[in-house]
């Protein structure tokens, strides 16, 4: 199967979640007793999505690496989720790494950019939206938000659908930046018929 834009690409990524999930959902219900969702079945859907990516150019960008982490964050056991979120911070200046956090956590708690505005002004001595704020917003910080959010979460059901609802939709921002450098090798790969 080729793809001839990223539109295109997109909903094949999309497509390829919705099956991943559905196997997974038709799995879990026929069990004898019906299982919950885990941190293996997001697994199940990040380690062939990173596929996708590694396969036709090679790696994994980055932006979508971060995405995937993001996702296995929301389920991980307490002891991988600190190693995720280390190795998430770890490539990450200290200033972004704090804004971040701080962003992230307001955010799930339902405060907005101004309340993140004031704390990081504070905690820099300078406004700090601007392009730096910009390349946060961008980058992947509502992704972050919603897996701080659901890190805290102890329902993990809720949990499975807010992360699977919002890496799709990270995922629409996400592909067309990485699609157009890569193009000519998404565009010559035979990517499997889902």
């Amino acid at each position: 199967m080729h793809f001839n834009n990223a539109d295109e690409f997109i909903g094949y990524n999309i497509a390829a979640i919705d099956k991943i999930v559905v196997d997974i959902k038709k799995a879990k219900e026929s069990a004898n007793p019906p299982q919950k969702v885990s941190y293996l079945d997001i697994k199940s859907i990040t380690g062939p999505l990173r596929s996708l990516y590694r396969n036709p150019i090679g790696y994994v960008p980055s932006e979508i690496e971060r995405a995937c982490v993001y996702a296995d964050m929301a389920l991980a056991p307490p002891s991988e989720k600190l190693k995720l979120i280390k190795n998430t911070l770890s490539v990450m200046t200290g200033t972004a790494a704090i804004g971040l956090i701080i962003y992230g956590t307001l955010i799930a708690l339902g405060s907005g950019m101004g309340i993140f505005v004031s704390i990081m002004s504070f905690f820099s001595g300078a406004l700090v939206l601007g392009p730096i704020g910009l390349v946060w917003i961008l980058g992947g910080v509502g992704l972050l938000a919603i897996a701080l959010f659901f890190f805290f979460k102890k329902d993990d059901e809720q949990a499975w659908e807010g992360v699977v609802t919002t890496l799709k939709q990270k995922l629409q921002k996400l592909i067309p930046p990485v699609w157009k450098p890569h193009q000519q090798k998404f565009q010559a790969y035979d990517f499997p018929i889902i």
